[in-house]
Protein backbone atom coordinates (compact mmCIF):
# COMPACT_ATOMS: atom_id res chain seq x y z
CA UNK A 1 0.00 0.00 0.00
CA UNK A 2 3.29 2.48 0.77
CA UNK A 3 4.28 2.16 -2.61
CA UNK A 4 1.00 3.20 -4.09
CA UNK A 5 0.96 6.07 -1.95
CA UNK A 6 4.48 6.81 -3.08
CA UNK A 7 3.32 6.72 -6.95
CA UNK A 8 0.68 9.51 -6.32
CA UNK A 9 2.40 11.31 -4.15
CA UNK A 10 5.34 11.48 -6.33
CA UNK A 11 3.84 12.35 -9.67
CA UNK A 12 1.33 15.23 -7.25
CA UNK A 13 5.36 16.46 -6.52
CA UNK A 14 5.81 16.71 -10.37
CA UNK A 15 2.95 18.43 -10.91
CA UNK A 16 1.14 15.69 -12.70
CA UNK A 17 -1.73 13.76 -12.28
CA UNK A 18 -1.54 10.35 -11.22
CA UNK A 19 -3.38 8.06 -13.87
CA UNK A 20 -2.74 4.51 -11.59
CA UNK A 21 -3.97 1.82 -13.78
CA UNK A 22 -4.90 -1.80 -12.31
CA UNK A 23 -4.44 -4.80 -15.05
CA UNK A 24 -6.12 -6.88 -12.55
CA UNK A 25 -9.54 -4.88 -12.98
CA UNK A 26 -10.49 -6.48 -9.69
CA UNK A 27 -10.93 -2.79 -7.80
CA UNK A 28 -8.62 -3.55 -5.31
CA UNK A 29 -6.52 -0.10 -5.95
CA UNK A 30 -10.13 1.90 -6.15
CA UNK A 31 -11.24 -0.05 -2.97
CA UNK A 32 -7.81 1.26 -1.22
CA UNK A 33 -8.15 4.83 -2.47
CA UNK A 34 -11.93 5.12 -1.35
CA UNK A 35 -10.83 4.60 2.48
CA UNK A 36 -8.59 7.86 2.23
CA UNK A 37 -10.63 11.62 2.26
CA UNK A 38 -11.69 11.40 -1.22
CA UNK A 39 -14.34 12.76 -3.00
CA UNK A 40 -14.99 10.94 -5.57
CA UNK A 41 -16.24 10.57 -9.53
CA UNK A 42 -17.28 7.99 -11.00
CA UNK A 43 -17.12 7.89 -14.63
CA UNK A 44 -19.39 5.11 -15.34
CA UNK A 45 -22.11 6.82 -13.35
CA UNK A 46 -21.97 9.99 -15.83
CA UNK A 47 -22.15 8.08 -18.28
CA UNK A 48 -25.63 6.45 -17.31
CA UNK A 49 -27.12 9.59 -16.17
CA UNK A 50 -26.65 10.95 -19.52
CA UNK A 51 -26.19 8.21 -21.95
CA UNK A 52 -27.86 5.08 -20.66
CA UNK A 53 -30.74 5.66 -17.82
CA UNK A 54 -31.07 9.71 -18.81
CA UNK A 55 -31.74 10.26 -15.57
CA UNK A 56 -29.72 13.48 -15.72
CA UNK A 57 -29.47 16.42 -18.38
CA UNK A 58 -25.97 16.86 -19.18
CA UNK A 59 -25.54 20.67 -17.27
CA UNK A 60 -26.83 18.48 -14.42
CA UNK A 61 -24.26 16.01 -13.84
CA UNK A 62 -21.74 19.11 -15.15
CA UNK A 63 -22.81 20.61 -11.84
CA UNK A 64 -22.41 17.24 -9.99
CA UNK A 65 -19.04 17.18 -11.11
CA UNK A 66 -18.32 20.92 -10.34
CA UNK A 67 -19.95 20.44 -6.48
CA UNK A 68 -17.12 17.29 -6.23
CA UNK A 69 -14.27 19.31 -7.09
CA UNK A 70 -15.56 22.17 -5.33
CA UNK A 71 -15.53 19.98 -2.16
CA UNK A 72 -12.15 18.51 -2.65
CA UNK A 73 -10.68 22.31 -3.21
CA UNK A 74 -12.44 23.63 0.19
CA UNK A 75 -11.79 20.56 1.55
CA UNK A 76 -7.42 20.23 0.87
CA UNK A 77 -8.30 16.55 -0.32
CA UNK A 78 -8.18 14.39 -3.29
CA UNK A 79 -10.57 14.25 -6.75
CA UNK A 80 -10.77 11.28 -7.54
CA UNK A 81 -12.11 9.66 -10.83
CA UNK A 82 -12.46 6.43 -11.13
CA UNK A 83 -12.67 5.15 -14.61
CA UNK A 84 -12.77 1.97 -13.91
CA UNK A 85 -13.69 -0.18 -17.09
CA UNK A 86 -14.91 2.97 -19.21
CA UNK A 87 -13.43 5.07 -21.41
CA UNK A 88 -15.97 7.89 -21.10
CA UNK A 89 -15.00 11.19 -22.83
CA UNK A 90 -14.89 13.85 -20.19
CA UNK A 91 -12.88 15.80 -22.82
CA UNK A 92 -15.47 16.34 -25.29
CA UNK A 93 -18.72 15.38 -23.06
CA UNK A 94 -18.58 16.28 -19.19
CA UNK A 95 -15.52 18.71 -18.99
CA UNK A 96 -16.63 22.48 -19.27
CA UNK A 97 -14.50 25.85 -18.20
CA UNK A 98 -17.45 26.52 -16.35
CA UNK A 99 -18.01 23.31 -14.11
CA UNK A 100 -15.51 20.91 -14.70
CA UNK A 101 -12.68 22.44 -16.56
CA UNK A 102 -9.93 20.38 -18.75
CA UNK A 103 -6.89 22.08 -16.64
CA UNK A 104 -8.13 19.68 -13.95
CA UNK A 105 -5.81 17.25 -15.33
CA UNK A 106 -2.96 19.68 -15.41
CA UNK A 107 -2.39 20.69 -12.00
CA UNK A 108 -0.25 23.77 -12.73
CA UNK A 109 -2.47 24.94 -14.70
CA UNK A 110 -5.64 24.74 -12.60
CA UNK A 111 -4.07 26.16 -9.70
CA UNK A 112 -3.86 29.74 -11.47
CA UNK A 113 -6.82 31.53 -9.66
CA UNK A 114 -8.66 32.29 -13.15
CA UNK A 115 -8.38 29.08 -14.33
CA UNK A 116 -10.45 27.73 -10.69
CA UNK A 117 -12.48 30.31 -9.21
CA UNK A 118 -14.30 29.83 -12.78
CA UNK A 119 -15.68 26.97 -11.31
CA UNK A 120 -16.61 28.50 -7.51
CA UNK A 121 -20.09 30.08 -7.43
CA UNK A 122 -21.49 32.43 -4.50
CA UNK A 123 -22.96 29.81 -2.38
CA UNK A 124 -19.58 27.82 -2.12
CA UNK A 125 -17.97 30.81 -0.40
CA UNK A 126 -20.97 31.84 2.13
CA UNK A 127 -19.15 29.90 5.25
CA UNK A 128 -16.05 31.80 4.19
CA UNK A 129 -16.84 35.12 4.04
CA UNK A 130 -17.14 35.71 0.29
CA UNK A 131 -13.59 34.29 0.04
CA UNK A 132 -12.34 30.78 -1.51
CA UNK A 133 -9.03 29.41 -0.81
CA UNK A 134 -7.76 26.22 -2.35
CA UNK A 135 -6.79 24.39 0.20
CA UNK A 136 -3.23 22.73 0.42
CA UNK A 137 -3.49 19.66 0.01
CA UNK A 138 -6.03 19.27 -3.12
CA UNK A 139 -5.00 17.22 -5.69
CA UNK A 140 -6.66 14.79 -8.45
CA UNK A 141 -5.98 10.87 -9.09
CA UNK A 142 -6.94 8.91 -11.68
CA UNK A 143 -7.61 5.12 -11.48
CA UNK A 144 -8.34 2.88 -14.78
CA UNK A 145 -9.05 -1.00 -15.38
CA UNK A 146 -7.02 -1.20 -18.00
CA UNK A 147 -3.02 -2.39 -19.13
CA UNK A 148 -0.60 0.03 -19.82
CA UNK A 149 -0.47 -1.22 -23.55
CA UNK A 150 -3.86 -0.27 -23.94
CA UNK A 151 -4.24 2.76 -21.93
CA UNK A 152 -3.54 5.28 -25.01
CA UNK A 153 -6.01 3.84 -27.15
CA UNK A 154 -8.79 3.52 -24.61
CA UNK A 155 -8.11 6.50 -22.87
CA UNK A 156 -5.63 8.71 -24.72
CA UNK A 157 -9.06 10.55 -26.64
CA UNK A 158 -11.08 10.24 -23.45
CA UNK A 159 -8.84 11.89 -20.59
CA UNK A 160 -7.45 15.69 -21.07
CA UNK A 161 -4.32 16.57 -20.96
CA UNK A 162 -3.30 12.66 -21.25
CA UNK A 163 0.32 12.90 -22.75
CA UNK A 164 0.85 15.09 -19.42
CA UNK A 165 -0.62 12.16 -16.48
CA UNK A 166 1.98 10.08 -14.87
CA UNK A 167 0.52 6.77 -15.88
CA UNK A 168 1.19 4.51 -13.08
CA UNK A 169 1.24 0.60 -13.54
CA UNK A 170 0.14 -1.28 -10.60
CA UNK A 171 2.36 -5.10 -10.77
CA UNK A 172 -0.07 -7.18 -8.64
CA UNK A 173 2.24 -7.74 -5.89
CA UNK A 174 2.85 -3.86 -5.47
CA UNK A 175 -0.56 -3.69 -3.10
CA UNK A 176 1.20 -5.81 -0.64
CA UNK A 177 4.66 -4.65 -0.80
CA UNK A 178 6.37 -5.08 -3.94
CA UNK A 179 6.82 -2.44 -7.19
CA UNK A 180 4.87 0.05 -9.00
CA UNK A 181 6.44 1.41 -11.92
CA UNK A 182 5.65 5.22 -13.18
CA UNK A 183 5.59 6.28 -16.64
CA UNK A 184 6.27 9.68 -17.79
CA UNK A 185 8.65 11.10 -15.25
CA UNK A 186 12.11 12.02 -14.86
CA UNK A 187 13.95 13.44 -12.28
CA UNK A 188 14.90 17.01 -13.93
CA UNK A 189 11.45 18.45 -14.53
CA UNK A 190 8.94 15.90 -13.82
CA UNK A 191 7.55 15.14 -17.73
CA UNK A 192 8.91 13.75 -20.46
CA UNK A 193 8.52 13.78 -24.39
CA UNK A 194 6.62 10.83 -24.62
CA UNK A 195 4.21 11.98 -21.21
CA UNK A 196 2.19 9.14 -20.71
CA UNK A 197 3.84 6.72 -23.06
CA UNK A 198 7.32 6.94 -20.86
CA UNK A 199 7.99 4.66 -18.66
CA UNK A 200 10.81 4.32 -15.76
CA UNK A 201 10.36 2.10 -12.86
CA UNK A 202 10.47 4.27 -9.83
CA UNK A 203 10.34 2.72 -6.16
CA UNK A 204 11.04 3.63 -2.53
CA UNK A 205 13.94 1.67 -1.08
Amino acid sequence: QQHIMFARDEAVAWGRVPLILDPKGDSDVDNFFQYARVQVVEARWCLNQVHISKTLTLEEVREHLRKKLVAAMKGGSCLFVRMGTTAVDFKNTFCHKKFFPESVFDPIKFRNKKEHLQVIRAEDTKDTSGVFVLRSGFCVLVTAACELAHVEERLGKALPHFADLAVCTVIPQSITGEVIDIAGLDEKSGRTSKGGGGGVSNAPD
